[in-house]
């Protein structure tokens, strides 16, 4: 790209690499970025005009396709999205609509040819003329507004509505779009939570302290979160509230053969040998190969050396190793409902199909950290998907099928709750709702064999 490109540009082009060749936002923005010379205040733009052009994806191509007089072809790809964007920024951002049609307009121009300007240019305008007079589909009921104007798949809403009821679902689906702070934890074999607050105040990042996980910061103000020396030199790690809480859960001790099922990037896993003291035998598993040098990686930077990654398909693990592991930790694939925030491009792709393939995956990812697992040891399963099927019924699915485990108290491990959810807590589990805890959606169940 041309360094003297627009941050509407660039976004344009990512969304594109997210909408039509199948990337992942965040690799997508990152590498986009990377590609530019734009200060820290366009890149800010960008990242909002990507985030946003997907969360109302579904609102946008309503209004699109009203204004539209015939569909676009497949080679105006680019032009649909200089046109979403566009009306994205007319209806949800603070643009001024006259100065976001002229930048569109140009950028067709300069993109595209002049019947891309022109096109543009008429619809847009007359897109603006109607903005008082806009209409917007009629709804049977609020979770299906709700659903349509958060971009989230239809069916995702309804089997909300089947699980939760009506009221938290369309919480939940509202909650979607709600941008959560950074959540970092501080490597304790390092350095306090307080010393990084103050270290990082320092460097211009503002933080305050979560009430749930010991270890985290929050990120108030700030950028440049990991380029600098704070970060290069492991004194933290960028890592959901959730998934500090999964590993407090499994409350690994010293000198104890720790199993992570399903590891990379290898967070829980680092989070485990920081807690134990890095004195344990810690056991990264994944079943790919690439992702193996992540974790390897990762516990260096943090100067780890009680972890050893192995390249495995988890589902075969168990039947290899029998009760060999005092602690096994099983963060599941999921269907990821919990972090759709912070994954937006998940929308355009999620079918209700998913549910069903990955629990048949995760139960038998279960059976095989069941077998792992010493008599007298303890368990964690955990995902970031909020979905009946993936949590409380693999939770019971346990509980069910071996009557050597039963259910553990998370009382001690995670006292951070109200007493809302201390009854759940008592019973060994804990979902986390965006919309009650502030924190990405994610469950935690903890088990104990028998002896």
């Amino acid at each position: 790209m041309n360094k003297t490109v627009t941050a509407r540009e660039v976004a344009i082009r990512i969304l594109f690499d997210i909408v039509y060749q199948g990337a992942y936002a965040n690799i997508a923005l990152n590498r986009g970025l990377r590609r530019v010379n734009l200060d820290q205040r366009d890149k800010k733009f960008t990242t909002n005009l990507v985030y946003g052009n997907l969360e109302k994806w579904q609102p946008v191509t309503f209004q699109l396709s009203r204004f539209l007089k015939k569909p676009l072809k497949d080679k105006d790809k680019l032009l649909a999205l200089i046109l979403r964007n566009a009306i994205y920024e007319i209806l949800y951002c603070q643009t001024p609509p006259p100065a976001a049609v002229n930048e569109s307009v140009k950028l067709a121009g300069q993109i595209g040819h002049q019947g891309w300007r022109s096109l543009a240019n008429g619809l847009l305008r007359n897109f603006v003329r109607n903005l008082d007079n806009l209409t917007w589909p009629d709804f049977a009921d609020d979770i299906s507004a709700a659903s349509f104007h958060h971009s989230l798949p239809g069916w995702i809403g309804d089997m909300w509505r089947q699980e939760r009821g009506d009221d938290d679902a369309v919480k939940l689906i509202k909650s979607l779009g709600r941008h959560l702070p950074l959540s970092i934890r501080a490597n304790t074999l390092k350095n306090s939570r307080q010393a990084l607050s103050a270290a990082l105040a320092d460097i211009n990042i503002i933080t305050e302290e979560s009430i749930y996980a010991p270890d985290c910061l929050l990120v108030k103000e700030g950028d440049k979160i990991i380029d600098n020396n704070l970060f290069n030199d492991g004194y933290y790690s960028i890592q959901g509230v959730g998934s500090q809480l999964a590993v407090l859960a499994l409350s690994p001790q010293n000198s104890e053969m720790i199993l992570d099922l399903c590891a990379a990037p290898g967070g829980k896993t680092t989070y485990i040998a920081e807690l134990s003291g890095d004195k344990s035998m810690i056991t990264a598993c994944d079943i790919h190969e690439h992702k193996i040098k992540l974790i390897e990686n990762y516990s260096k930077r943090l100067g780890l050396k009680s972890i050893k990654a192995i390249e495995k398909d988890g589902v075969l693990y168990g039947r290899e190793h029998p009760c060999a592991f005092d602690r096994v930790l099983l963060d599941a694939p999921c269907s990821g409902l919990g972090v759709l925030s912070q994954r937006p491009d998940a929308l355009l792709r999620k079918q209700s199909e998913d549910i069903e393939k990955l629990s048949a995956l995760e139960r038998g990812l279960i059976d095989s950290a069941v077998a792992c697992l010493k008599p007298g040891g303890r368990m964690v399963y955990s995902t970031c998907t909020l979905s009946r099927r993936e949590n409380l019924d693999n939770r019971d699915y346990i509980l069910r099928t071996y009557p050597e485990m039963r259910s553990v108290s998370l009382i001690d491990e995670l006292p951070g709750f109200d007493s809302e959810d201390r009854k759940s807590l008592e019973n060994g589990y804990i979902e986390l709702l965006p919309y009650k805890h502030g924190t990405d959606g994610f469950f935690i169940a903890a088990f104990a064999k028998e002896e």
